[in-house]
């Protein structure tokens, strides 16, 4: 059997001016360690000091008032190998620390030797297990089977991805409502499957048109001022004839231009020029309609085309959130096959899929039994021991006559050694007693 599974228990303890107790000494027999005592009287000074010299986690005011330093001798052993831990604490909490083996091997750095044997620390107390909340059970139990890192990257995981969706739904009903909003008003105009009308080529029409017109519109206005010189020329013309004697080669020449103009104005076609015009003004006319019902057909089409995309746009964001659903399905599946495959202290133990409950036989913690409970927790207490197979339970006054049989027997069946604390009741209570921060007697 390897040292570690053999397990190092105290074989001596030796406690000089640490609070209370000015000098104790203790020399287990047997892996059952029972301090009985009055409130105050020093038994958690001696679990303190245990827990002190074995982690090195330090204890506010441990020296005793008025003393330059306290001291705690340790032996440890599995009946193979023995360390021997002494521990100096001073007033103003320096501490030196001296371990040493049966041979006599010193190593340069004793705190990390001892951590390397605690292995980080002492067992938890079964007791104060029992009473955390659901929370630190659970981070408890998490811990000891060295599944927090990826337990905690899938809950990471899994949160992004849920917050993602809860977006992407969000965003889902909106586009829903968008849509349906749309499809509402194409139903109540009567709109269905509308084509898109080019207005482009209607307005370069409609330009074509209107400069045709403006031709027109030329034309009509020469015609006016070729009368105009006309006219002008016949009232010229009559008072010549006056002075026809005179003017006679000017009446000739003026005949002649007269003649002319006359001519000119005759190659005009006023019929044609007048029907040409008022094909003009009925196209322009049917154009300006046109437009008109184009961008009514267009501004018709752009709703449905909209609602068209927005019917689109709903269907992918609906993939989308599925594929999230899909996402988050996958991350908890994964975190129940890492919860349901870890490597639970006692059989019948697991960690709730959901919420922050401990299950045993199928039952949450809370709703156990207190032999169930201290079942539980001692089997986790033993699971966190190292090569240090020491239990510390202070405190154990709630416990009664059957559930401290109990841990006494679970003790035993994992061969882990128990130290735990009881207040003295006056029936002559077995174990070791402590009375004003001495040891009276064992």
């Amino acid at each position: 059997m390897s040292k570690k599974e053999k397990g190092l228990k105290i074989l001596a303890l030796q406690i000089t001016n640490a609070r209370k107790i000015k000098f104790a000494e203790i020399t287990p027999e047997g892996d059952i360690v029972t301090l009985v005592g009055k409130n105050e009287a020093g038994k958690s000074t001696i679990m303190q000091a245990i827990k002190y010299a074995l982690t090195g986690e330090k204890e506010p005011d441990f020296v005793t008032h008025g003393e330059d330093a306290a001291s705690i001798k340790l032996k440890i052993g599995d009946g193979e190998a023995a360390y021997e831990i002494n521990q100096r604490v001073k007033a103003d909490g320096t501490v030196t620390l001296v371990v040493k083996n049966q041979d006599g091997f010193k190593p340069t750095s004793p705190r990390k030797f001892i951590n390397d044997l605690v292995e980080g620390g002492l067992a938890c107390d079964p007791l104060a297990f029992t009473t955390m909340t659901k929370k630190d059970r659970r981070k408890t139990l998490v811990q000891l089977l060295g599944i927090g890192d990826e337990l905690n990257r899938l809950d990471a995981k899994e949160k992004e991805v849920f917050d993602e969706r809860t977006f992407a739904k969000r965003e889902l009903k909106k586009q829903e409502a968008f849509t349906e909003g749309l499809e509402k008003e194409l139903e109540e105009a009567g709109i269905e499957n509308p084509q898109s009308i080019d207005v482009t080529a209607l307005n370069e029409d409609l330009q074509v048109f209107f400069e045709r017109d403006k031709e027109v519109q030329k034309t009509r206005s020469n015609i006016k001022n070729l009368e105009f010189r006309r006219d002008g020329l016949c009232d010229k013309r009559d008072a010549t004839l006056t002075e026809i004697n005179k003017l006679q080669e000017q009446v000739r020449l003026n005949g002649i231009e007269i003649e002319e103009l006359t001519d000119e104005i005759t190659t005009i076609d006023c019929a044609e020029l007048k029907r040409a015009a008022t094909d003009n003004s009925t196209l322009i006319e049917t154009t300006k309609a046109d437009i008109a019902n184009a961008t009514k057909t267009n501004t018709e089409y752009a709703k449905y085309k909209s609602w068209m995309e927005a019917g689109a746009e709903f269907q992918k964001l609906t993939v989308a959130a599925e594929e999230l659903t899909e996402i988050i399905e996958s991350l908890r599946d994964d975190k129940t096959t890492l919860l349901t495959n870890a490597p639970m202290p006692l059989k019948g133990l697991a960690l709730s899929l959901e919420g922050d409950d401990i299950i045993y036989n199928d039952t949450a913690f809370d709703g156990l039994s207190d032999g169930a409970k201290l079942l539980v927790s001692f089997n986790m207490a033993v699971a966190m021991t190292g090569a240090v197979r020491v239990v510390l339970i202070k405190d154990a006054s709630r416990l009664d006559t059957d559930n401290r049989k109990l841990i006494e027997e679970l003790a035993i069946e994992k061969d882990v050694q128990l130290w735990v604390e009881y207040p003295d009741t006056g029936d002559n209570q077995k174990g070791i007693i402590i009375e004003e921060g001495e040891v009276k007697y064992v």
